[in-house]
């Protein structure tokens, strides 16, 4: 039996966030001003994951958890964060035929996993409001190791922590790079979708050169996964 690991944002989940709205900004701000009314949140939040973000190298991934903690405060950083979160969020949604895809490979002892590249203190919630926790053997965020994919050593954390055979796993990602070019370079085979939330450079064509298998419907994903 497959271990099935797969990418979350694009892959699994449908979402849409939009951080540069005015309209998100004004109500953000209001709520902000009921923990720090002398603080100008944006200009120090931009400006305080600028400075994170220059601690590492191309891969590094800093927890944004770190800030909500510097302008919110240690006792309100998680609320903040998810009300960030929340308010900035346009839709989140899985894909058509999530549930009863996982429920299926869940059905026949598959063992379950995400590794994606997402903040801890947005995901979490995210996955409990989906629903979506039930289904997973392991979750494991780039905000939590510190470093994302396509980083090599991501992938390894998740073979080692579990105990996972490379030969017997299989991971199934929306971006050719973080996710194909990833599981290539810990020699693990891979799944690909075309879906919208793709880079806008990633083809079909190109994804068949790295993947064993690649389409641009969920639904085709889905029953070749189910197939193997």
């Amino acid at each position: 039996m497959l271990n099935y690991i797969f990418d979350l944002y694009g892959t699994l989940v449908d979402i849409h966030t939009d951080e540069q709205s005015a309209r998100f900004k004004k109500r953000f701000a209001k709520y902000f001003k009921t923990i720090d009314g002398n603080t100008d949140f944006f200009k120090e939040y931009f400006s305080l994951c600028a400075d994170l973000a220059k601690l590492g190298g191309e891969t590094y991934e800093f927890d944004l958890l770190q800030v909500f903690e510097k302008l919110a405060g240690a006792d309100k950083a998680q609320e903040a964060a998810e009300r960030f979160r929340t308010m900035s969020t346009r839709y989140i949604k899985l894909y058509k035929g999530v549930a009863a895809f996982l429920s299926a490979l869940k059905a026949r002892g598959a063992k379950l996993y995400i590794l994606s590249n997402a903040q801890s203190c947005f995901t979490v919630s995210e996955l409990e409001r989906l629903d979506l926790s039930k289904y997973f053997d392991g979750v494991e965020l780039s905000s939590d190791f510190g470093a994302k994919k396509p980083d090599a050593s991501f992938f390894k954390h998740m073979l080692s922590k579990y105990s996972l055979n490379v030969d017997e796993s299989i991971y199934v990602g929306n971006d050719i790079c973080a996710d194909l070019h990833g599981a290539r370079d810990v020699n693990m085979r891979s799944a690909y979708v075309l879906s919208n939330l793709s880079p806008k450079s990633d083809t079909l064509d190109e994804a068949s050169k790295t993947a064993v298998f690649a389409c641009s419907s969920h639904k085709i994903l889905f029953e070749y996964l189910l197939s193997i």
